[in-house]
């Protein structure tokens, strides 16, 4: 079966072949079965899913032009180019899924990274929600801090995620921090620990647990200290709304200003 010149809103593809053979109630997509976004832009699919409803399906694309992909789909402009391989597993209202991600570069606004080598599971998608993702980044350009080495670990676990791990390293200069996201019935508690940013011999770090609480467009902030080197504090507290008026108090105590000279213009 193939469907060409589809056309779904703003989404425009090419071509959807399916090799589909329907036997004593297995459905199997066989080699070849293709979604053709634009020539630059295809993903592959193959596998069978039972009369029961089980999956066992994968789903790939190799150096996929992103800047295509994201122009057909008429989402915001990316560039680059990635590959992908994914595999879904069990059964189809709650399945398994897993699987790789690489992309040689990539291209948002103004940030650029490069060399990003990613692997994912997350178990039972629509009620357990158990799993990881890893990510290491090689290189790359956040508006105008050069990042050498990048690594995320998360955990899922349901309704939470734990953040082991978020650092981006410049040399031997870095940010890292720890945490745990949890929704809670209509908001989202964050809490953040081992917060640690260092630059040259200039240190400010967290002793304590930021807790904070995000519902709709406020963030809700409790009492919240930094420390830094030589005697220095940043403590931050208060209610910050993202429409509308907001009442967060930031205040400094004997921090130093040149460690951010590569992230702010000062007047």
């Amino acid at each position: 079966m193939q469907l060409t010149s589809i056309r779904y809103g703003q989404v425009k593809l090419d071509t959807l072949f399916m090799n589909l053979e329907v036997q004593e109630g297995f459905w199997t997509l066989k080699d070849g079965s293709r979604l053709v976004v634009q020539k630059e832009s295809q993903f592959y699919v193959n596998g069978v899913m039972s009369k029961e409803g089980t999956l066992d399906v994968n789903l790939s694309t190799n150096r996929n032009v992103l800047d295509t992909l994201s122009y057909r789909l008429n989402i915001p402009t990316i560039k680059g180019i990635g590959s992908l391989d994914l595999k879904i597993t069990g059964p189809s209202d709650n399945p398994d899924v897993a699987g790789s991600v690489l992309l040689d570069s990539l291209v948002v606004q103004d940030v650029s990274s490069y060399g990003v080598e990613g692997n994912f599971e997350l178990r039972g998608i629509m009620k357990q929600r158990k799993g990881f993702f890893n990510l290491e980044l090689a290189g790359g350009l956040f508006a105008d801090f050069m990042v050498t080495d990048g690594v995320i670990d998360l955990k899922f676990n349901y309704d939470m995620v734990q953040i082991d791990s978020v650092s981006f390293y410049n040399e031997d200069n870095y940010i890292t921090i720890k945490g745990r996201l949890q929704l809670l019935e209509k908001l989202l508690e964050i809490k953040l620990w081992n917060l640690a940013f260092q630059y040259q011999n200039y240190r400010i770090f967290s002793e304590d647990t930021l807790q904070a609480y995000l519902e709709n467009d406020s963030l809700l902030i409790e009492n919240f200290e930094l420390f830094a080197t030589g005697d220095g504090e940043i403590e931050v507290r208060g209610l910050f709304d993202f429409n509308g008026e907001s009442g967060l108090g930031i205040y400094f105590h004997n921090i130093q200003l040149f460690p951010f000279n590569q992230f702010f213009q000062w007047e």
